[in-house]
């Protein structure tokens, strides 16, 4: 009984190891919920997720930060970390996908109905900023749209963008806080946000965003960043991943 004690003990007192784990804003909460429930499934390991758009977490990885494993929203900053050799091309794996969205803000919701309306002087539009991925989707999507909506409407859109964020979370904060009229988002995160209203992009214009995952070559919890990745691309994490609106990788 006393060593079936002390055993537990040891187990229950046993330091944990940091899983370091740099992911794409979008990601936050069903990437927070799969941690959870990989945690349960190890308890040596304590995931430590860091959130950000794509693009600063690639160059925080080039500039040597540590990292278990990068989730990034595009395929354009995965490659950024591959070029610069800290990641392997063959350890690349797609893991989900998403869709655009027009966020509105309720102030606003009777002026703007869709993406036509953008075309109005005075509107107050926020995006992402070109290298963010959700930036670059909704620079292609846009790009789409003016064909059938005309360059007059384009040029007006961005004479209205007021501001360029970093990430997809700032955007929908800016829009939540009534800072702008409308901005460009994953329907992941129209589905969370709580002060806003969305607005459909026709398919025919919007884009698939595809989401890529990697473990880097320096590593210092090589395996069980590896088993986390497992969870996500497994049943669990894909279920999870659906039910915060994700769609799943091609």
């Amino acid at each position: 009984m006393i060593s079936t004690l002390v055993a537990l003990f040891a187990i229950a007192s046993a330091p944990q190891a940091d899983l370091t784990v740099l992911a794409a804003a979008s990601l936050k909460a069903p990437l927070n919920e799969i941690a959870r429930q990989f945690e349960t499934k190890h308890p040596d390991v304590r995931v430590q997720i860091s959130f950000a758009g794509s693009q600063e977490l690639a160059t925080q990885i080039n500039l040597g930060a540590p990292a278990d494993a990068f989730f990034s929203a595009d395929r354009a900053q995965m490659d950024v970390v591959v070029k610069s050799g800290k990641v392997e091309a063959k350890q690349v794996q797609p893991f989900a996908a998403n869709h655009l969205t027009l966020l509105v803000s309720k102030s606003a919701a009777d002026r703007i109905k869709g993406l036509g309306d953008l075309g109005q002087s005075g509107v107050k539009i926020c995006m992402a900023g070109e290298k963010v991925p959700v930036g670059a989707y909704t620079r292609e999507m846009l790009k789409k749209a003016s064909a059938k909506l005309g360059d007059p409407w384009l040029a007006q859109l961005q004479a209205n963008t007021v501001s360029l964020e970093t990430n997809v979370s700032a955007v929908v904060s800016r829009v939540e806080l009534d800072e702008v009229d409308a901005g460009f988002v994953y329907q992941t995160d129209a589905i969370q946000a709580k002060k806003s209203i969305s607005r459909t992009i026709p398919k025919e214009w919007n884009v698939r965003a595809q989401y890529f995952v990697a473990v880097p070559k320096e590593s210092k919890l090589a395996t069980s960043a590896k088993q986390f990745v497992a969870l996500v691309l497994g049943r669990e994490g894909q279920t999870i991943l659906a039910r915060y609106g994700f769609l799943p990788p091609k």
